[in-house]
């Protein structure tokens, strides 16, 4: 078995390959970062691609699977190649973050059990697969409730019953096979009793971090009139409460908007309500790094509603309000953060990271990120050395620039 070495190593990044899982630019703004700004880890950062043979791990201190969850249920064949890296990974005593079998904690049924079961807030499920059960979870639970498939992200399924006679009256073709349901929780609630005025007493919201290891840093805090805080455009940065026209570039948002985005900024500067239960809440579902959605439905209260390793994190020119919100520096904020966590993944000494670099011999063919197998090379058969040099060299590239 191999020894895990005391000095620095590297940091092996598993990622979907050409045609594979979803979002296959995934992380690409951080790692232009990484590549620009942080010379240093840059020389420390392997990429894999699904669909290449596998990874070396000479000099590995780490390897975090980048793909698609959950992993087993969605990707299966994903699934079995990432598998069998996370077993040689094993036998070489390598740490490994978000491990392939911790990617199917995050199926809503079971990341609710495991979560009840640590005494952590959220809110009560009951999972269905076919008629039968759905209409069992419907009698017992208390309504107005809501529904969402059991593999979805991003609010995809979901719908809301005001009773349990709307819920029974629902025909098959529109429900989530399988699916969950759970109790609705008004969060506007404990600040109505607080401070009818304020925004949160007026609107439903939803709020997002981003937990890196040991690291929690806030991402956004929406704000809607609709009881199912979705996408962005549909919440007070969306278009619908915007200025148009040439009123909206000369005056900037209306006082509504404008009070939202400053909530949000005020929110962000004072940091998350409770860093130690969201660290918990990924650490719990065995994951290292993971976007956290959550409310907080009155002062003091928190109630978490998903994990997702894997989220869509927009870049600043494609979302909402990006000037007045200051996402630019957001972002940043957030690659420094996770820089800063891969580089203690790498184990580099506090001295050494963020240092100036120019890399280890290979460094110049790093410099670019493999997306799709090479024409001239279709079967992934490595070029000579290429293995024990960072990333794959036996791939078509494009210039990280």
């Amino acid at each position: 078995m191999r020894r895990i070495e005391s000095g620095p190593g590297h940091v092996l990044l598993v990622r979907h390959g050409e045609g594979r899982g979803r979002m296959p630019r995934y992380n690409l703004r951080f790692l232009r970062y990484a590549r620009r700004q942080r010379p240093d880890l840059w020389a420390r950062l392997r990429l894999h691609f699904t669909g290449e043979p596998p990874p070396c791990l000479d000099g590995v201190r780490a390897v975090v699977f980048w793909v698609g969850d959950p992993l087993r249920e969605m990707y299966p064949e994903e699934y079995r190649e990432c598998a069998a890296v996370a077993v040689r990974a094993r036998q070489c005593g390598i740490p490994l973050v978000n491990p392939p079998e911790s990617l199917s904690n995050t199926r809503k049924g079971t990341m609710g059990r495991i979560w009840r079961d640590a005494g952590l807030p959220t809110p009560g499920c009951w999972s269905f697969g076919d008629r039968r059960s759905f209409e069992g979870a419907v009698r017992q639970l208390a309504f107005p409730a809501v529904v969402r498939g059991e593999s979805c992200h991003a609010q995809e399924g979901l719908r809301m019953f005001a009773d349990r006679e709307e819920a029974l009256a629902c025909p098959d073709e529109e429900l989530p096979y399988p699916g969950v349901l759970s109790g609705f929780v008004d969060t506007r609630e404990g600040w109505r009793r607080r401070d009818p005025q304020a925004l949160p007493a007026r609107y439903f919201h939803k709020k997002r971090v981003l937990v890196y290891g040991d690291r929690v840093v806030c991402r956004n805090w929406y704000l809607s009139p609709e009881p199912i805080v979705g996408h962005p455009k549909q919440s007070l940065f969306g278009p619908g409460f915007q200025r148009p026209g040439p009123a909206g570039r000369l005056f900037g948002p209306c006082p509504l908007v404008r009070e939202a985005v400053e909530l949000e900024r005020r929110w962000i500067e004072l940091g998350p309500e409770d860093a130690d239960l969201f660290r918990t809440a990924v650490r719990v579902l065995g994951l290292g790094f993971a976007a956290l959605d959550y409310a907080t439905p009155g002062p003091g209260r928190i109630v978490l509603w998903e994990a997702n390793p894997y989220p869509y994190l927009p870049p600043p020119d494609q979302a909402t309000l990006s000037g007045p919100r200051r996402l630019e520096a957001e972002e940043r904020r957030h690659h420094e953060a996770m820089a800063a966590w891969l580089s203690e993944l790498a184990g580099m000494e506090a001295a050494e990271a963020g240092r100036p670099s120019g890399g280890p011999p290979g460094s110049a063919r790093r410099a670019r990120l493999a997306l799709r197998p090479d024409s001239r090379n279709p079967r992934g058969i490595p070029a000579r050395g290429a293995r024990h040099h960072g990333m794959s060299t036996t791939m078509q590239e494009i210039e990280i620039k």
